[in-house]
């Protein structure tokens, strides 16, 4: 994971953690019990990784909407991916992010191999 990625997903969780009910004294038990899996997933994450600690201890909030992401393929080898990030309104805190490559990009050619890995699917089958 490429530092900025890494940054981003720091900046990501603290946002979460910033924004949930218990902060603003809406909790009821199910979300109690959501920011205890989240509490318990960052004291995972600093406890064994000095690098997330000293992201996590910087207080450095990052609420990104849109930019590139890099991608490593193990078949197709690399993928630096466009991607959006839409905010579902009916349901707070549920993000859709949408990632598209331009049929011009570097990583053009990787993404169409990458393409040719999908079984194709019966007429009327649903995606998985």
């Amino acid at each position: 994971m490429g530092s900025s990625v890494q940054h981003d997903a720091v900046g990501s969780l603290r946002t979460e953690a910033a924004r949930t009910p218990a902060n603003t004294g809406l909790a009821d038990l199910a979300d109690l019990a959501d920011l205890a899996g989240l509490a318990d997933l960052i004291d995972e994450l600093a406890t064994h990784s000095e690098e997330f600690a000293l992201r996590w201890d910087a207080h450095d909030v990052e609420y990104y909407r849109s930019g590139r992401q890099h991608f490593h393929h193990p078949d197709v080898g690399d993928l630096d991916l466009d991607y959006d990030a839409l905010e579902v309104p009916a349901d707070p805190g549920l993000t859709i992010v949408a990632y598209s490559i331009a049929p011009a990009a570097a990583h053009a050619g990787a993404f169409a191999r990458l393409h040719d890995h999908v079984p194709p699917r019966a007429p009327g089958q649903r995606a998985v």
